[in-house]
């Protein structure tokens, strides 16, 4: 028999199996209850949505997503949003900000209707162009649009149908409405099926089915009000008609049959419709649709199994929708799906979404994980996951619901809640290493805790990183300090395993990995990779050591997983490595052999042989075999960028598990489909000197948008201009990766990364093209991408008119070269005839010139000799008789010269001697004068001192005559002050008089209240004594009055005698005051004789300021006059001194005259031996100047006018 409350182990059995079918089936359907669950990105206001009610949501031809919002119209790239709103009084604009729908036609021209008409945006300039439909100039509210196969255009308002002329741009309203009753009702919906017809979707009237062929309609639904408010219909690859109702939820028609099947929520069923409100209908492939609700969320509807999933609100689940009112569907070509909602912007479902999601703390939410720093997974033979947290103790979590149970210090017995590592028995009980707890064992179906800890066992540690339960059973710890241990649970007893030859702090395990052939692979944190033998107790060791073959990158080993018998992959802090423990060879695996990140913190194996290696980059998906991955962020929808060390797992159906300190991850990597489409590429933006370029602006390039220009022209001045450029593909836009490249000036292509713009700068004028291609988040590329021809015009100088026309000039200028030098040539050569005729011309007249030059020398030789009888021959009229002539002329004149020369000689002797005699009287004469001067000069200065002292006498009288004034005016002063205190003091004594004498008058007043007091006094005192008798009179009824009497006649005598004292004291008062008025006006009397002295004194001090003022100025009039003649004497000394300056000089000059004449006489002698050398010829052949003592007798005009 079993023992009482433990399961038998047949119960056991059906337990494990029971739970294993459940797990099978949650696993096998994963398209219904939470399996289904979508995850979604949000795109808000914050993102630069216009508004957060999006009714309609489209992808163009290009590639570009558009949303229509209540607040604008918005186009969206993957990164940024471009917002279109109405600009009043720009017709070019938006009419209106209210978006009922945006549409492309099937010549891919986007259309949208507003409230004011349909509007065609006209991507080439970026701008709208608006067409009124129905009455009105600005037409009505546009609901609807189609554009069938045979090329007409029908247009849904709020009264009715209407046919669009696209090229006139006139509408027309249908001309059998009003045989369908269309008139004046709101057409929400159009759609063309595969025969042609248009399905007519009213909110008053049904569907119709329209052949506009024929004109002929069936209408759908028109007996049921409820079912008469459609909001849309939709055709789906089998040629069904999906209708949707406001009221009366889904409705599936054929087309052919007409036979109708409901779809509608149904309480008790709850895979039925979530809710019977739908705003509007999606394909979902080929095999779904999808259904969008008012207030129900989102639909799936699966046409295999005609059931419903559901999508709704959960405030507790960020990565759920955040509203639910669901208004715009639409699935874009890359699968990926976008909800337009009534609040909250745009939702995104991505493709994948199912296939990787992440849990998280909820704050207020209980069911979800206690916190978000998650260190280690195991799971229980029922399937659940066991979640160990850091602070949050552990957590169940059940895969099928996706809520989670907490077991923390606080819910449960748990003795710490930083449980460090977990592992699970096949009976279902877990084993936790925890921080500062040794390790504790958990049975979940008792619920109950078992702590073992260095206080109660002989563990040596209690900081556990590490738990594994091999194969047998064992349970083998990891610790901090200690290394590996292994708990024996009969004896609850530790055996300890050192670490080989690791140091203090060198035996931390953080992760165990058993291996197949029983061995156990340890991770340690400083000491590398130990393989153990749990039987022979042998430790093999690898680590880093340099670039051994038997080396790890880093000694820091976070993550082992066997990947095949005896092979290893060992993640560190530095890498990925494999080791082959039977060759002992380590291999690097290195970033480029796809790997984008260093540390490698968890290691987990797929079905397919991949590695799925959480990284400080995310996640990889690595194929060992092709050295390929592939990478997954957090834009994928993991948890974060960087994963903690040991927190992987893999479950027994295939799921992998990464933790972090953000939540952790859940990837299903079956369900990971590559993402095959192949985004279209586009250009998005261009940039002139880092700022954007306007179409069609003054100076701007652009003609047209940057995305629809085929060619762009760029003067040389743009030196630096921007291309940006986007893949528009939304799956992960921020894994899109780009290349570039422009011909004509890269060679090859530009890796660009996930970086969106080419810079390009400086470049010289030509033509070039620009290439860039894109792929999406997978890798698929896109190689044609886009393309745009650049032009960038030459300056003037560097165009081909302008060097053509350089070319001619300069041709022109070698043309005119030439012929100008041919022409000088030819002049040169008459120039060079001319100047031999001339030179022949020269040799005749230089000989003729060197004979008359010869004879003139000797003429002239004998002409410097004296020789004046010289003469040359001039009978020629040319140059040279001239010159004869001009030689005979100046030898005639100085010949004449000569003889005059003698004659003045001659007078000049005469006169001076003449001026020595006249020269020696005034010598004389001027010594007499000399001694005089100095005589009169000594009795001037005498004279000019005598003046100056007497100059500087009066100067001291005059300044102690103007100080003796300026005292007699301080006096002056004095007195008046002195006379105006004086009256002053008599105001204030006649003050003080009256004031001494009014207070005397009132002592006598005093004195009279006082006399009225002592009178009312002996009144009182009379009262009394009546009272003392009255009071006798009455007996004892009057004693109290006797009393009181008593007491008043004491009150009447103290006041009499005090009355007394009081005027006595007046009295004296006011004998007091009456010798105070008296003396007061004494000194009244003496102040008035001392005010008429200080009058008089002040009279008497004005004359003397008077008096003072004369004698001063008489004193500076001597005063000026004795400096008027000290200057007149200085002066009469000054011309004395010039006069004997003048005397001096005169015999100076008398001396200097005589030398004068006895050099001349000199001068004379030498001058009559030179003229004795010439020979006049034919006179007498000297000429002597004889010596006499008449020579200074000769008259004065004979010597002047011999000079």
């Amino acid at each position: 028999m079993s023992e009482p409350g433990k399961p038998t182990d047949q119960a056991r059995a059906f337990r494990r199996a029971a739970a294993a079918l459940a797990i099978a089936c949650a696993i096998c359907l994963p398209r219904t209850g939470e399996a289904q669950r979508l995850q979604f990105t949000k795109l808000t206001a914050d993102d630069g949505l216009s508004g957060p009610w999006v009714p309609s949501i489209y992808q163009d031809a290009r590639g570009f997503m558009w949303f229509g919002t209540r607040r604008g119209l918005d186009r969206y790239d993957g990164y940024s949003i471009a917002n279109y709103r109405h600009v009043r009084g720009d017709s070019t604009s938006i009419p209106d900000n209210y978006i009922e729908f945006v549409r492309e036609d099937r010549d891919s021209v986007l259309w949208i209707g507003t409230r004011k008409g349909l509007t065609r945006f006209d991507r080439a300039h970026d701008r709208f162009v608006t067409y009124p439909v129905g009455p009105g100039v600005e037409g009505r509210l546009v609901l609807s649009f189609l554009h069938t196969r045979a090329g007409q255009i029908w247009v849904g308002t709020d009264e009715g149908l209407y046919q669009f002329d696209r090229a006139t741009g006139k509408s027309t309203r249908y001309a059998r409405s009003a045989v369908l009753g269309l008139a004046g009702k709101n057409v929400v919906g159009l759609t063309e099926d595969r025969r042609g017809h248009i399905w007519i979707s009213t909110k008053e009237m049904g569907v119709l089915d329209l052949d506009p062929a024929t004109g002929a309609a069936r209408p759908y639904l028109l007996g049921n009000a409820i079912d008469s408010d459609i909001r849309g219909s939709i055709e789906d690859d089998a040629g069904t008609i999906w209708v949707g109702s406001y009221h009366g939820g889904l409705v599936k028609i054929d087309p052919i049959s007409g036979a109708i099947t409901r779809y509608q929520h149904d309480p008790a069923n709850p895979k039925s419709l979530n809710l019977n409100a739908i705003q509007t209908l999606a394909k979902n492939g080929r095999d779904g649709l999808w259904v969008a609700l008012e207030n129900g969320g989102l639909d799936r509807f699966d046409f295999a199994t005609a059931t419903f999933s559901h999508n709704t609100y959960d405030p507790n689940n960020p990565t759920g929708l955040n509203n639910n009112s669901v208004w715009g569907l639409f699935e874009d070509k890359s699968g990926t799906l976008w909800l337009g909602t009534f609040a909250g912007g745009v939702n995104v479902a991505k493709r994948n979404s199912d296939a990787i999601r992440t849990y998280r703390s909820v704050p207020g939410d209980a069911t979800s994980l206690s916190v978000n720093s998650v260190l280690g997974f195991a799971q229980d033979s029922s399937g659940n996951v066991w979640v160990a947290t850091d602070g949050g103790g552990v957590n169940r979590f059940d895969v099928t619901t996706g809520r989670f149970t907490r077991y923390t210090s606080k819910s449960s017995a748990l003795n710490v809640d930083a449980v460090l590592a977990v592992a699970a028995e096949p009976n279902g009980v877990l084993w936790l290493g925890t921080w500062a707890g040794g390790i504790t064992r958990f049975d979940p179906s008792a619920n109950s805790f078992t702590a073992y800890t260095s206080k109660n066992t002989n563990l040596p540690d209690d900081n556990i990183f590490a738990m594994h339960v091999d194969r047998r059973g064992r349970i083998w710890v990891g610790s901090w300090h200690e290394g590996l241990l292994l708990f024996d649970k009969a004896s609850r007893s530790f055996t300890k395993f050192p670490i080989g030859d690791a140091g203090p702090g060198q035996s931390e395990i953080w992760c165990i990995e058993e291996l197949r052939d029983g061995r156990l692979a340890l991770g340690t944190r400083e000491s590398g990779l130990r393989v153990f033998d749990p039987e022979t107790h042998q430790m093999l060791a690898f680590g880093a050591a340099g670039s051994s073959a038997t080396s790890l990158t880093s000694n820091e080993v976070r993550a082992i997983r066997e990947a095949e018998p005896g092979v290893l992959w060992v993640g560190t802090a530095e890498g990925l490595d494999r080791v082959d423990l039977s060759t002992k060879v380590v291999t690097h695996v290195s970033r480029g052999d796809g790997i984008n990140a260093t540390a490698i913190s968890g290691i987990a194996a797929d079905g397919d042989g991949n590695l799925w290696l959480s990284t400080d980059q995310g996640v990889t998906r690595f194929n060992p075999t092709l050295k390929k991955g592939q990478q997954f962020t957090k834009a994928d929808g993991l948890q974060g960028r960087d994963f903690n060390p040991r927190s992987y797992f893999r479950t027994r159906l295939g799921a992998l598990l990464f933790g972090g300190n953000e939540g952790f991850s859940v990837i299903q990597p079956q369900q990971l489909a590559q993402n095959t489409h192949v985004p279209p590429v586009v250009l998005t933006g261009f940039q002139l000197m880092n700022k954007p370029v306007a179409i069609g602006a003054k100076d701007s390039p652009l003609e047209t948008a940057i995305g629809e220009t085929k060619r762009l022209t760029l003067s040389h001045k743009h030196s630096v201009f921007t291309f940006e450029f986007a893949a528009l593909d939304y799956t992960s836009p921020a894994k899109n990766q780009y290349a570039y490249k422009l011909d004509g000036f890269d060679r090859e292509w530009r890796d660009a990364g996930t970086q969106r713009s080419a810079v390009y700068t400086n470049l010289a004028p030509g033509s070039y093209t620009f290439h860039v291609k894109g792929s999406n988040n997978d890798g698929v590329w896109n190689e044609q991408g886009a393309s745009l021809e650049v032009v960038i015009t030459p300056p003037f100088w560097a165009s081909w008119w302008f060097r053509l026309l350089m070319i001619a000039s300069i041709g022109g200028a070698i043309a005119y070269v030439v012929r100008t030098a041919r022409e000088r040539r030819q002049g040169l050569e008459q120039v060079n005839a001319q100047l031999a005729a001339v030179a022949e011309k020269d040799r005749a007249a230089q000989q003729y010139l060197a004979g008359n030059v010869r004879e003139m020398l000797h003429a002239m030789s004998l002409f410097s000799e004296g020789d004046l009888s010289v003469r040359l021959d001039a009978t020629t009229n040319d140059e040279i008789g001239q010159l004869r002539h001009g030689f005979n002329t100046a030898v005639a004149n100085i010949r004449t010269m000569v003889v005059q020369v003698h004659d003045i000689v001659t007078a000049t002797v005469e006169a001076s001697q003449h001026i020595r005699a006249s020269t020696e009287q005034m010598a004389a004469g001027a010594a007499q004068q000399i001694e005089q001067a100095a005589l009169v000069a000594s009795a001037a200065e005498q004279m000019t001192t005598a003046v100056a002292d007497n100059a500087r006498h009066i100067g001291l009288v005059a300044e102690m005559a103007q100080r003796s004034g300026e005292d007699a005016q301080e006096g002056g002063r004095v007195v008046r002050d002195t006379f105006s205190s004086m009256d002053t003091i008599v105001s204030s004594v006649g003050s003080s008089a009256q004031t001494v004498a009014a207070l005397g008058q009132s002592s006598q007043e005093i004195t009279k209240i006082t006399r009225v007091i002592e009178q009312l006094a002996d009144q009182t005192n009379l009262l009394a004594l009546n009272a003392a008798i009255e009071a006798a009179r009455a007996g004892k009824h009057g004693r109290t009055f006797a009393v009181v009497a008593e007491e008043i006649r004491d009150l009447a005598d103290r006041t009499s005698s005090s009355t007394k004292a009081i005027a006595l004291v007046i009295r004296e008062n006011e004998e007091a005051v009456k010798q105070a008025v008296d003396r007061m006006g004494q000194v009244s009397a003496h102040l008035a004789s001392g005010r008429q002295l200080v009058d008089r004194a002040g009279g008497a001090l004005d004359s003397i300021i008077e008096n003072s003022g004369k004698v001063l100025e008489s004193i500076k009039q001597v005063t000026h006059s004795s400096e008027e003649q000290a200057e007149t004497t200085q002066h009469i000394g000054r011309n004395i001194e010039t006069i004997s300056r003048v005397t001096h000089e005169a015999a100076s000059g008398n001396q200097t005259i005589a030398s004068a004449v006895q050099e001349l006489s000199a001068l004379i002698e030498d001058l009559q031996t030179r003229v004795a050398r010439f020979r006049l010829g034919g006179e007498a052949e000297h000429l002597v100047v004889e010596k006499t003592e008449d020579a200074m007798m000769i008259p004065l005009s004979r010597v002047m006018v011999g000079v």
